[in-house]
């Protein structure tokens, strides 16, 4: 019998999942472990792979379908046995589907014979490939100079240009006055979650400038030994933040259907902004990791959260929050507590301030953090 792919449950909360693309064509020859669909869930894009080798008889949901259950029948995967034991074509409809598969080989070869250039997402390798411009020339914004989609779309024409200096501005036609963007699948969910926390949460607040002198010396004198590894301020945060949650249990929990549940272990999600929207790499057991683990996971999650590269495991479960601004110029920010955690912090950037210190005033370099707690 022929095999159904459907809609596949990759957490334990998504019930529908957005049909972003088909990567093969129907009829194309797949081998197991194969991408063949992109699919986008409330927090990334995942490419959806071939369960076996076969043939892809049949797409039944069309690209750019939304709110596809998970369990839906997306195409018909026909076996190599299966396809191999195949009636004769017969019908004149078959015989034409077949004549056009024929003449596109290119077209269903090209997932497999492609070769991955470095340091370009998936999703910016695909988009490239279609429109015929060769990525290794498109200037990379991601992290290290990484490719992404917005590069690919500014490479393309297709993000609203700048107006130049000193030209007049001109009023546009009502009917060209704006330009309706969909919001994918992550952009939607963060806005109801966001909206819901802030609503049905008693948020309170409470703020205090660091003195980081200390901290800030320490870090430079650890970025100039290290060859291989940027220490952060983010980095110094997580660590501290996570020997106060060890030392402070009642703040590292969860409220979840009227009971606290008090975790073993503290693991710190990190607020990462990225083209698909707002979402949380999560440190593990960060109590436990030293400033130097720390600093490596997050990079790395960090990246892949900006690509939209991050497993459910990797966003999911977190026991408390760090947001950091600083890097915009923002003196603070009041952050949403993230459900079902208690507590998320907000970072503010560094800047020297006048300090009085033993009848004297000192300059330090000052950050100011806010705590938003349920």
């Amino acid at each position: 019998m022929p095999r159904e792919i459907v809609m596949p449950q990759l957490s334990e909360t998504m019930t529908e999942g957005d049909l972003v693309a088909w990567l093969v064509p129907e009829g194309a020859k797949l081998r197991a472990g194969e991408p063949i669909a992109e699919i986008e869930t409330d927090k990334s894009s995942v490419e959806l792979e071939a369960p076996e080798d076969g043939t892809l008889e049949r797409i039944v949901v069309r690209a750019g379908a939304q709110a596809v259950a998970v369990g839906q029948v997306l195409a018909i995967l026909r076996g190599v046995e299966e396809r191999d034991a195949a009636p004769a074509i017969t019908t004149t409809a078959e015989i034409a589907a077949v004549a056009r598969l024929e003449q596109t080989p290119a077209l269903r070869e090209a997932p497999r014979r492609a070769v991955a250039p470095r340091g370009a997402s998936p999703l910016a390798r695909r988009m490239a490939a279609h429109s015929g411009l060769d990525i290794e020339a498109i200037p990379g914004s991601g992290a290290d100079g990484r490719i992404v989609r917005s590069d690919v779309e500014r490479a393309l024409g297709r993000l609203a240009k700048p107006r130049v200096a000193g030209e007049p501005e001109r009023a546009a036609p009502d009917s060209e006055s704006y330009r309706v963007e969909r919001l994918s699948r992550a952009r939607r969910t963060i806005g109801e979650r966001l909206g819901a926390a802030k609503r049905d949460i008693p948020h309170f607040y409470l703020h205090v400038e660091c003195e980081i002198g200390a901290s800030a010396s320490l870090r430079e004198q650890l970025n100039l030994r290290s060859q291989t590894r940027h220490y952060s301020l983010t980095d110094f945060v997580v660590r501290a933040t996570a020997l106060a949650l060890r030392e402070v249990p009642a703040l590292n929990a969860s409220f979840v259907d009227g009971e606290l549940r008090l975790h073993a272990e503290v693991d710190v999600a990190i607020a990462v902004a990225s083209d698909a929207g707002l979402i949380t790499p999560i440190v593990r057991s960060a109590a436990r990791k030293s400033l130097a683990e720390i600093s490596d996971e997050a990079r790395e999650l960090v990246a892949r959260a900006r690509e939209g590269r991050l497993a459910p495991h990797e966003y999911q479960g977190g026991t408390f929050s760090v947001s950091n601004l600083g890097m915009f110029g923002v003196d603070g920010l009041y952050a949403i507590v993230n459900p079902p955690q208690l507590a998320i912090l907000g970072v503010g950037r560094v800047h020297p301030r006048p300090i009085a210190r033993d009848g004297a005033v000192v300059v330090e370099p000052v950050t100011q953090l806010t705590l938003s707690a349920d």
